[in-house]
């Protein structure tokens, strides 16, 4: 299990890292009309204590990713990656969330590709889950998928 959720992880940071950085002139209307249309409901659910900022060190393919990512009341958030590889460019990433609050599910939404990563906030973290189970890291590497809120 420990080996299926590690290499579901790598894919899923790999396949985030891959994505190239978007300009805003760039985005679409439908886009930002999808946006407006989750953040509007989304204020309304939001649990105060989930808001504010999470930093970590994540594993990633070829290195680790220094992550920090910020969920914000108006259901939106931001996440700033750095690759520890040389060469790679940082990366920027703006989108929606929505929380499941009977379970602590954060489900981060990319505008651009409508691509969801999972997370799972609880006690002042945030654990990147298995992207394709949604299920939390077990064994001795669980530790290094988690986020502390600053």
């Amino acid at each position: 299990m420990k080996k299926v959720f590690v290499s579901f992880a790598v894919m899923a940071l790999a396949l985030a890292s891959c994505q190239g950085k978007t300009d805003a002139s760039s985005t679409d209307s439908a886009a930002v009309d999808s946006m407006t249309v989750v953040e509007q409901p989304m204020a309304a659910q939001t649990n105060e204590a989930i808001l504010g900022t999470y930093e970590g060190v994540l594993p990633g393919a070829d290195g680790s990713v220094t992550t920090k990512i910020t969920l914000n009341a108006d259901g939106t958030y931001s996440k700033h990656e750095e690759f520890s590889k040389a060469g790679a460019e940082p990366i920027d990433e703006n989108g929606t969330y929505k929380l499941d609050a009977a379970t602590g599910l954060v489900t981060l939404i990319t505008p651009s590709s409508n691509m969801e990563t999972y997370y799972k906030v609880a006690g002042g973290t945030l654990t990147l889950l298995d992207q394709t189970t949604k299920e939390l890291p077990t064994g001795e590497l669980a530790a290094q998928y988690v986020l502390n809120k600053k």
